[in-house]
């Protein structure tokens, strides 16, 4: 009697417990990734090799400076090639035209410090001096683009400062000049890009 008590009970146990298993199947999906064979499994693509999406590379916007003006000062000189002699220690220069430092990046709107040179004289960068915030400059490239560039400090160096030359950042512009009481110095006055249009 006691036997099939037991028995009886252990029934109507199983019975449950399986009606509890068939409802959690009902509510909570079967993970279909457990039931699938090794065979399937490597045969399915891994996420890494899926292909990616390609990004554009921007497309860097360059030319040669062949002209500067700066409105407010009333500059507007030709810029020529500015080689560096390296036997003597000299850069190209002349008494009527500003240089382009061909050992520089030239006018970008991507990286690099792009540097432009010139006497310290009336015709070409006598005024920089008088440089004052909101300044605008204007470099106009062989390719017929503007280069439009605010002011932003101005600095004297010694000549042997060749700091200049290490610049990696964004793109900006310098422009320098002699300073001092015996043009011992260089000033150089430090210009951030603005805008790129076309001439």
């Amino acid at each position: 009697m006691v036997f099939q008590k037991i028995r009886f009970i252990s029934s109507v146990a199983i019975v449950n417990l399986a009606t509890l298993l068939l409802v959690i199947n009902a509510f909570v999906p079967v993970d279909l990734f457990l039931l699938t064979t090794a065979a399937e499994k490597k045969a399915q693509p891994y996420i890494a090799d899926a292909p990616k999406p390609l990004v554009p590379e921007k497309k860097v916007i360059s030319g040669t400076p062949v002209r500067i003006v700066l409105p407010r000062h009333g500059i507007d000189v030709t810029v020529e090639p500015g080689a560096y002699n390296p036997d003597d220690g000299t850069w190209v220069i002349s008494k009527e035209n500003a240089h382009y430092a061909l050992i520089t990046p030239p006018v970008n709107d991507t990286q690099g410090n792009t540097l432009i040179y010139g006497h310290n004289d009336w015709p070409v960068f006598y005024k920089l001096k008088n440089l004052e915030a909101g300044d605008i400059v204007e470099v106009y490239t062989e390719n017929a683009q503007i280069f439009t560039y605010v002011y932003q400090k101005s600095e004297d160096v010694r000549p042997d400062d060749v700091a200049i030359f290490d610049y990696k950042g964004p793109p900006k512009l310098t422009l320098q000049t002699c300073s001092g009481a015996w043009y011992e110095k260089r000033q150089l006055a430090e210009f951030s890009l603005l805008k790129v249009e076309k001439s």
